[in-house]
């Protein structure tokens, strides 16, 4: 960070994996608010600041542990996150398998009613 400076705090700002946890995001925001500033412009804090308030407003589950959640309960719930879009997913990829089938299904007859006449 110190040798990036503004570069690297901005792309830290950026990864959503940063915002995962309260000790996370402490260590951001103090990297944040140590990066050089020899214009006084205040840039990196305030960009830190603006994806905060950011994250607050279309990202709570990111700050979930703020509201007294442990990191486990926040886990585990991400955990049933994941389960049920892989149930999702594989209904979906039944259907794919089913859909492609009767298209296979639909030009064969079509093929085989053109050819036979």
């Amino acid at each position: 960070m110190a040798r990036d400076g503004a570069v690297a705090a901005y792309a830290l700002i950026e990864n959503e994996s940063a915002w995962r946890n309260a000790k996370t995001r402490e260590a951001l925001r103090q990297a944040c608010w140590g990066v050089p500033d020899p214009r006084s412009g205040m840039l990196v804090p305030q960009a830190y600041s603006q994806q905060e308030q950011a994250m607050r407003e279309c990202s709570s589950r990111w700050l979930a542990d703020e509201d007294h959640i442990s990191e486990d309960v926040a886990e585990a719930s991400d955990l049933t996150e994941l389960r049920q879009l892989r149930q999702q997913l594989t209904g979906l990829q039944r259907t794919l398998s089913e859909t492609r089938m009767l298209v296979i299904l639909g030009v064969a007859a079509a093929l085989v009613a053109y050819f036979v006449r």
